[in-house]
């Protein structure tokens, strides 16, 4: 145990985990703070609250601050966090009260810049960008040095605010991808090297149509991505590109299949979970072609859907969290994939979760 950050027998979860340069960033609830930024070199000493972004009184209407999807930016960390005063935005912090502080109220007062279902901010370089909802609604491109003065808007992403709830934001090669309701083409991923002149579109994933993209991840040189149109699901492999992004993985005609989602890489494999009549839900990789893409294991055999989870890369090898029995939703298998067949497989059973253990928050 690194720290009891809420003493005694209660549990507060700690998530939204971000680690670089020796040091763990994450949100925890130590029971008096709601829950707020931290953060740990891995000991106890080291483990302490950063700062309590909302001081309110916790109760039905608030718990904290909430901060998600940090960010590292040098020896720095940006993240959203919300407060009753000035809504959810973004913040960015130095690992100390005094250096935590608003990046920019973009939508002034107690109304809220992050979408509903925002992405985390990314870096390019040495700048921070974000896709934020305006006070109109719109959604918009943002680009920040981490200062209030050296914020400001790129470009909008969609005037209409009715499309890009979803953000998709990521960076690849030095390039920005994003989705966007741009050049009367729907929403679509677009492409950017973060200023509104060099930004274009990636690829037209639904032809007279918007996408709705459901996961993206990515490797050492590519990036992969979801879409889905309701009817058809495909895994496209990009390199930040036009002429790179390519088509690799598709079920077309069933609008009950459900969308591929990605779930980590090896180099610039991909290992994702995907729905097929035959097998149910399960793992598979590609190595971002056609004929390099299949099924690394039926853990649920025949057309019964394993429950696979919380995959993370360490080293060569890919670990998850698999629902034990089938049917059971007791998460307590731990298994491993070196990305074959072969060398995808059980690594260790846990014990039940009704003795009190399982797995979770694999990192």
């Amino acid at each position: 145990l690194v720290k009891d950050i809420n003493p005694g027998t209660a549990s507060r979860f700690p998530s939204s985990f971000s680690a670089d340069q020796g040091l763990l960033w994450f949100r925890a609830n130590d029971g008096a703070n709601g829950y707020e930024l931290w953060r740990s070199d891995g000991t106890t000493a080291g483990t302490s609250l950063v700062a309590d972004i909302d001081p309110s009184p916790l109760g039905l209407s608030s718990f904290g601050s909430m901060p998600r999807h940090l960010t590292r930016f040098g020896n720095r960390v940006v993240f959203f966090a919300g407060t009753p005063a000035r809504g959810r935005e973004l913040w960015i912090s130095d690992g100390t009260a005094a250096g935590t502080t608003l990046v920019a109220d973009v939508v002034p007062g107690p109304g809220s810049s992050e979408p509903l279902f925002s992405a985390a901010p990314v870096v390019l370089g040495d700048t921070i960008y974000a896709i934020l909802r305006e006070a109109s609604g719109a959604f918009a491109l943002f680009a920040s040095d981490g200062s209030p003065a050296g914020t400001s808007k790129v470009l909008t992403t969609d005037s209409t605010g009715s499309l890009a709830e979803f953000v998709v934001l990521t960076t690849i090669n030095d390039r920005l991808v994003f989705n966007a309701n741009l050049g009367g083409v729907g929403l679509e991923l677009w492409t950017s090297d973060g200023t509104a002149a060099n930004t274009e579109l990636l690829v037209d994933a639904t032809s007279g149509g918007s996408s709705f993209f459901a996961s993206i991840l990515h490797g050492d040189t590519v990036a992969y991505f979801t879409t889905t149109d309701g009817v058809d699901h495909t895994v496209w492999r990009t390199d930040g590109t036009a002429a790179g992004t390519v088509l690799i993985f598709a079920q077309t005609g069933d609008p009950f299949a459900g969308t591929p989602v990605v779930q980590a890489t090896l180099g610039d494999a991909l290992i994702f979970t995907t729905s097929t009549p035959d097998f149910g839900v399960e793992p598979w990789i590609t190595d971002g072609t056609p004929g390099g893409t299949f099924m690394l294991a039926d853990i649920a055999p025949g057309a019964t859907s394993s429950v696979s989870f919380d995959f993370v890369t360490s080293g060569e090898s890919v670990y998850f969290a698999v629902e034990s029995p089938p049917g059971s939703l007791h998460f307590q298998q731990v298994w491993s994939t070196d990305g074959t067949s072969a060398g995808t497989g059980l690594v260790i059973e846990l014990p039940s979760p009704l003795a009190g253990a399982g797995v979770g928050n694999f990192w």
